[in-house]
């Protein structure tokens, strides 16, 4: 679905902010793409979608060179930015003049998901409030039946409510040959969902390994007190401090990966994280 190989980008002449990068993103999986402000999250994903070009390096989306900007290659890759302009239209206008672009494109998803949702397809989205429109072009994305879907924080703006259905309907909706691509500070919001995990940090791919590669290694539990001194992070709960540390032998199953200790662990022990890792 994408590859990306030794691969150099920048905004600066003289700075990189990626630098002989290499992934891979292979189809049936929701990828979540985690790091922090100003790690490149962002740029990698306009980088995969033809909207930014490297210095360096290949980046192939959907089988397409996408310095190219081929169209066969965005009928087929749907971006969402964060933040994005709606023009004066009703929302059946849009869909009315954009679905035609998208060959795989579904009305009767895009009816299902505006039924959960309670869109109203007749108000102009210029009127309709941020996490309104962001519910409306999630619905349009993901009807598209793009073979790739870019989401940069889409959880933003979405009250609790349109989260749980945004979880429901990418995890019900989910076909063999795609793939979606969840760039968030959100991680809470999509626990349980994104399975493989991308940690950038420095412009760095510092861990890209599935959720059973991770519970391989690392264990994860809640201690009634303190967390022991192995651990790698903690974080105080109700229930007490839940902590990471290196799995040994004679762990039980423990608790499920807690999405923003490993994000801790693996921004403040990157190097030890790779080792374990055996790097990626």
């Amino acid at each position: 679905m994408v590859k990306i190989d030794g691969l150099d980008f920048g905004y600066r002449k003289n700075k990189l902010l990626f630098e002989r990068l290499n992934l891979q993103i292979a189809p049936g999986n929701i990828y979540g793409l985690l790091g922090k402000n100003g790690a490149g999250k962002t740029s990698l994903l306009k980088i995969i979608a033809g909207l930014l070009f490297a210095r360096e390096g290949l980046c192939e989306t959907a089988g397409q060179d996408t310095r190219r900007r081929n169209v066969n290659m965005y009928q087929q890759v749907f971006y969402l930015p964060e933040e994005f302009f709606v023009p004066a239209y009703s929302g059946a206008e849009y869909i009315a003049i954009h679905a035609p672009f998208y060959p795989r494109y579904s009305t009767a998803k895009f009816s299902e998901y505006t039924r959960e949702w309670q869109i109203d397809l007749q108000e102009k989205l210029s009127r309709k409030s941020m996490g309104e429109r962001k519910k409306f072009m999630i619905a349009f994305a993901l009807a598209t039946n793009c073979r790739l879907l870019l989401l940069d924080e889409p959880t933003n703006g979405l009250d609790i409510p349109s989260k749980a259905v945004f979880r429901k309907i990418i995890a019900d909706n989910l076909d063999d040959d795609q793939a979606i691509v969840i760039s968030t500070h959100q991680v809470r919001d999509l626990d349980g969902l994104i399975d493989p995990l991308i940690i950038l940090d420095g412009g760095t791919i510092v861990l890209n390994k599935t959720l059973a590669e991770i519970e391989s290694k690392l264990y994860f539990d809640i201690a009634q007190s303190r967390a022991p001194e192995a651990a790698l992070a903690q974080a105080a709960t109700a229930g007490g401090t839940a902590y990471m540390r290196l799995r040994t032998p004679d762990d039980d199953y423990g608790c499920k990966t807690d999405l923003e200790l490993l994000f801790a662990a693996v921004v403040n022990h990157s190097d030890k994280l790779s080792r374990i890792f055996g790097g990626n």
